[in-house]
């Protein structure tokens, strides 16, 4: 009898009786016997299973590499680790750096702009670097792991102020250079002996300015195989052009996206179509397999650090996204309040899908796909490469089958916590590049850097060890630098860079880990960018005075 049934004649009989049935009780049992009762079958209790031994965590081991003080007892995946803030187990490290030997013996200022996947091979990773501010700096590095991490071989050099980087349809890599976009086979014993051209005569020079202020060549390829390539605006805000009532770069067809059309298999139209206008600096792009073309915009210079957003723009062929006379959807630039481009009810102008954080300087794009990363799958990730708080970072939103976020999405930050500190530079992220491991490869051009975010399997052992300060943070200013910083960097230089507008020994400090007093040919940066001539001088507004400049001279030449 079943423990059901059994519970049934119970249940019958406890009723019987409760109702006064006459009927005779059943036969009491021998008290010898007992009662058949069936077994209820029960298993035992489940134990746990052995949890997989833990490998204890090495101690840290923390000692400066390159520009940063870095981790390599507690490695990340093979490679000295950084102290960012990333998703949990995930983290990054550094793989190369402008002191590695093969780099430094090269010589000149490595300044790298884009990482590229090699099509074939899990152990090579291609370098696109444009090198110091001048004409034909520019290198090409291939990076093949080895048994001690990864090693770096000059392939090509002289490449005029390169940026872009990719591969393309026919498995070749091609890279932008200032006038024009060239191509190599990555598979050949002679890499730079298989480069040609494939598109030239990029316009650099303007009738009225000696060179474009976005002159960068960066470009995609569309899901059909056009080149779409980024031709960056002449100034910042087209002031120049005033009183005009537009600007004259429209009818240049720069602040635009041009886009050549595809005519063979490995060949592209040689005349451009103006694909669309009013985008002031399309450095970041990217392209969808639904047919969708993203650029990221890299608004106008306003010295208030709310304004403007960055824009994230679907690009449609002959729209206007508004630069210069609009931003932040429908405001208007107030030096051009008189001009009969609206930013409101006007059908010619698109505004941005979304906005991104302001002054954050987005250079770079890409869609990431895979498990390796569990955290970035499906996201779009944006580099920001902009000094005010809101750049410096890596951040991602959520995409839809249509490769486009929703227009209400807020981003999320993927490496963080870059700051400048003793630890380290502030950031500077600018290409990125999903690795054929799953992992995210980004380079830093102002740090000189190769990055590779991955696994982290120390995530939970991560600690705030720290080595000897850097040299930066032994630097004391003396009377000389005082004067200097009263009289010219904070007045002249702290509204844009808020970190100059601290006491004399912190803003020195500052701009050392900042960069300002890195040389690149003889001259540090600031002397550079300060210079009267210089292409995007500094101060924006004015160059300096005389006295201001004798001042500035002075002190750098001690």
């Amino acid at each position: 009898m079943g423990p059901r049934r059994a519970i049934g004649l119970t249940l019958s009989l406890t009723i019987a009786l409760a109702c006064g049935e006459d009927r005779e009780p059943p036969p009491r049992p021998p008290a010898h016997e007992v009662p058949e009762v069936p077994a209820v079958e029960v298993e035992p209790p489940t134990t746990p299973p052995e949890p997989e031994p833990i490998e204890p965590a090495p101690p840290s081991r923390v000692e400066a590499r390159g520009p940063y003080q870095v981790d390599l007892g507690r490695d990340c995946d093979g490679l000295a680790a950084l102290s960012l803030d990333t998703p949990e187990g995930t983290c990054v490290g550094l793989v190369a750096h402008a002191e590695l030997p093969a780099i430094a013996e090269a010589r000149g200022r490595f300044r790298p702009r884009s990482v590229v996947t090699d099509p074939q091979r899990d152990d090579v990773m291609w370098i696109v670097d444009h090198g110091a501010r001048r004409s034909r700096a520019g290198r090409l590095w291939r990076l093949t792991r080895g048994d001690d991490g990864w090693d770096a071989t000059r392939i090509a050099q002289r490449l005029d102020r390169p940026h872009g980087g990719r591969v393309g349809p026919d498995g070749w890599i091609y890279v932008g250079e200032v006038q024009r976009i060239r191509r190599f086979d990555p598979a050949a014993d002679d890499p730079a002996g298989t480069m040609e051209t494939v598109v030239d005569d990029l316009p650099i020079a303007l009738p009225d300015r000696p060179v474009r202020f976005h002159p960068l060549t960066s470009f995609v390829f569309s899901a059909d195989g056009d080149l779409i390539v980024n031709m960056g605006s002449g100034t910042d805000r087209c002031l120049e052009a005033l009183p005009a009532d537009r600007c004259v770069d429209e009818a240049r067809h720069t602040g635009a996206v041009w886009r050549f059309a595809r005519t063979g298999p490995r060949s592209w139209s040689s005349e451009p179509e103006y694909f669309a206008h009013g985008l002031r600096n399309s450095v970041a792009l990217a392209a969808h397999e639904s047919g969708a073309l993203l650029q990221a915009e890299n608004g106008v210079d306003f010295r208030e650090d709310s304004r403007p957003h960055e824009e994230l723009n679907i690009l449609r062929r002959g729209a206007h996204y508004g630069w210069p006379y609009c931003w932040d959807r429908d405001q208007r630039d107030p030096e051009w309040t008189h001009s009969s481009f609206g930013c409101e009810d006007n059908p010619a102008y698109t505004p941005p899908h979304l906005l991104l954080p302001p002054h954050g300087a987005p250079l770079d794009m890409l869609y990431y796909r895979g498990a390796h990363l569990g955290a970035l799958d499906g996201l779009l990730l944006i580099s920001l490469h902009g000094y005010r708080s809101p750049g410096h970072r890596v951040i991602g939103l959520p995409v839809g089958a249509d490769g486009l976020p929703p227009a209400d999405a807020t981003p999320t930050d993927i490496i963080a916590g870059w700051d400048a500190s003793d630890l380290g530079p502030r950031g500077s992220p600018v290409g990125m590049a999903q690795a054929r491991d799953g992992s995210l490869w980004l380079v830093e051009d102002t740090n000189g850097t190769v990055l590779r975010m991955s696994r982290d399997r120390w995530a939970a052992h991560r600690g705030e060890a720290r080595a000897e300060p850097v040299a930066a943070e032994t630097l004391e200013a003396d009377a000389l630098f005082t004067s200097l910083h009263a009289s010219v960097l904070r007045p002249r230089c702290a509204p844009c860079h808020d970190f100059i507008g601290t006491e004399p020994t912190g803003a020195l400090r500052a701009m050392a880990r900042e960069g300002w007093l890195r040389t690149e040919d003889g001259r540090t940066v600031l002397a550079v960018r300060t210079a009267a001539d210089a292409t995007r001088r500094m101060p924006p507004d004015r160059p300096l005075g005389a006295a201001q400049r004798a001042l500035l001279e002075r002190w750098l030449s001690r």
